[in-house]
């Protein structure tokens, strides 16, 4: 299927071109199973559905103890196309096995080189950075605060860090209103879009997510309807319906516009 606005073309927004500053955001789909067979099936329908969309595997939901091995081996397939998560309980995950196992873990699925490989900013070990990224896998540097949005100055402070650190920051927090979200968006007019996710959780924080794309974002997450991970989360088709992105089956659908 040809993008919107006829074969060759591309959607951009402001309607107007710029050749050096070409921006591309990915939607990501947010995934996870209480069993690897259901983590399995999810990412397999996802990437069937959706063509070669990135698909971050929520590895910490996993109730089962399964070996490292066994669960690279499982996601190898579709490695290229897939952003681990393994969140700890401490930064709002569900993984509860001790810190040593989970970095172990983390080191372990680097090995099958997935797209992006998520670490918490909270959590960092520059050694484990090091061996993901010479490995040739991209680290999204992550940071959440579930109650609120801090001053423009503290979300800069973290931003920055975040973006030092790996190749791309992620810079999530809770929406109490518009005042939060622009705080949140303020981001983009100060540090690299281009490495650079920040959008806020809840409800009154929505429109964030898609305003996060037309800021240039890399990445912009979704999920299906049945197994949404955040609150405020668009389902995938949700957000192909309001961006208008053609579903590519060749490629992953993304949204082309300025920098």
């Amino acid at each position: 299927m040809p993008p919107l606005g006829g074969e060759g073309k591309t959607l951009r927004h402001g309607g107007r071109r710029n050749h050096n500053r070409e921006m591309k955001t990915r939607i990501c789909v947010s995934t996870y199973g209480k069993t690897l067979e259901e983590l399995v099936k999810s990412i397999k329908e996802i990437t069937k559905r959706y063509g070669n969309i990135l698909v971050e595997a929520r590895v910490d939901y996993l109730e089962e103890d399964i070996n490292a091995g066994t669960l690279a081996e499982r996601l190898k397939p579709y490695a290229e196309r897939l952003v681990i998560t393994v969140r700890p309980a401490e930064e709002g995950g569900y993984y509860t096995r001790g810190e040593d196992k989970r970095l172990l873990l983390i080191r372990r699925l680097a090995l099958i080189q997935p797209a992006y490989i998520d670490v918490e900013l909270n959590k960092i070990d520059n050694s484990l950075i090091q061996n993901i990224r010479n490995l040739g896998v991209k680290v999204i540097v992550s940071w959440h605060d579930f109650r609120k949005t801090p001053p423009r100055r503290d979300l800069t402070e973290v931003a920055k860090r975040a973006i030092n650190l790996g190749d791309v920051a992620k810079v999530v927090t809770m929406s109490r209103g518009v005042e939060d979200n622009l705080n949140i968006l303020y981001l983009y007019s100060m540090l690299d879009h281009r490495r650079l996710i920040a959008f806020c959780m809840g409800e009154q924080g929505r429109v964030t997510r898609i305003l996060s794309a037309t800021a240039g974002a890399p990445i912009i997450y979704a999920a299906t309807p049945d197994k949404k991970t955040a609150p405020g989360q668009y389902s995938v088709d949700e957000i192909l319906d309001i961006l208008k992105w053609p579903i590519c089956s060749a490629g992953a659908p993304t949204y082309e516009g300025e920098k």
